[in-house]
């Protein structure tokens, strides 16, 4: 623990700030990693569910706008028509968006992006999201759209 705290230290006095006392940066790091066991078990129990529902479901996929905003999504899946299902898992009603899903959000449901990278399954890598692709969000309260 104590290489972990030298670590976090160097890197506040890098950055020109002052690090929590010992005791304060330890109850901090327990926290965060309660609440990071806490989202991946409602992430995986959420993908489980979504996996049951479409066969074709992929985890941790990476998207490309064609504004050029990269978003990595919890889970993609298409339907039974070929459209595209993607679902983002939030384990709290205050869990926030990170800064790219923010923008990237919005502009998949505008104009569409692809798949970059490998990807899996049906997603392979250049894979196209077509526009009007509206990204749900789930939350133990149930899901919405991200632009709801």
């Amino acid at each position: 623990m104590q290489s972990k705290y030298d670590v976090y230290c160097e890197r506040k006095y890098k950055n020109s700030e002052a690090p929590k006392e010992p005791l304060e940066w330890k109850e901090a790091s327990e926290k965060w990693a309660s609440l990071k066991e806490q989202g991946q078990e409602f992430s995986d129990e959420s993908f489980n569910l979504f996996s049951q529902q479409y066969e074709n479901a992929e985890r941790e996929i990476t998207i490309v706008t064609h504004e050029g905003t990269k978003v990595r999504v919890n889970a993609i899946a298409s339907d039974e028509y070929g459209n595209v299902i993607i679902q983002e898992y939030k384990s709290s009603a205050t869990a926030p968006y990170t800064t790219n899903q923010e923008k990237g959000f919005p502009e998949l449901k505008n104009s569409g992006g692809k798949v970059v990278g490998e990807g899996k399954g049906d997603f392979s890598g250049g894979y196209e999201v077509p526009s009007g692709t509206r990204p749900q969000i789930v939350r133990p309260e149930g899901t919405t759209y991200f632009d709801e």
